[in-house]
């Protein structure tokens, strides 16, 4: 999916930040129900096309690329690069 390739890719150019941090608790919360990311901070710490990702995750099953196999593959990739820890659900 475009959407989670294009959050991978900002995780990525911005390693370790607080923003990529949130991103991806974001992305994690929009491949599993075992996780999920604070609005406030979304609110607060991200910019503008930050939030604009944020909001396209609330709708991601509407994307007409939606496809589980990228969810799983996107939470795979966030616990085996460290990102986030795997849930215990």
């Amino acid at each position: 999916m475009k959407l989670i390739d294009d959050i991978m890719n900002r995780i990525n150019e911005h390693p370790g930040t607080l923003s990529s941090n949130i991103l991806a608790r974001g992305l994690a919360s929009a491949c599993s129900e075992a996780y999920g990311v604070s609005l406030l901070e979304v609110s607060a710490y991200l910019d503008s096309d930050g939030k604009k990702l944020v909001h396209e995750l609330s709708t991601i099953t509407l994307k007409d690329d939606y496809d589980n196999d990228d969810e799983a593959r996107a939470l795979k990739w966030l616990i085996d690069e460290g990102i986030i820890e795997g849930a215990n659900r």
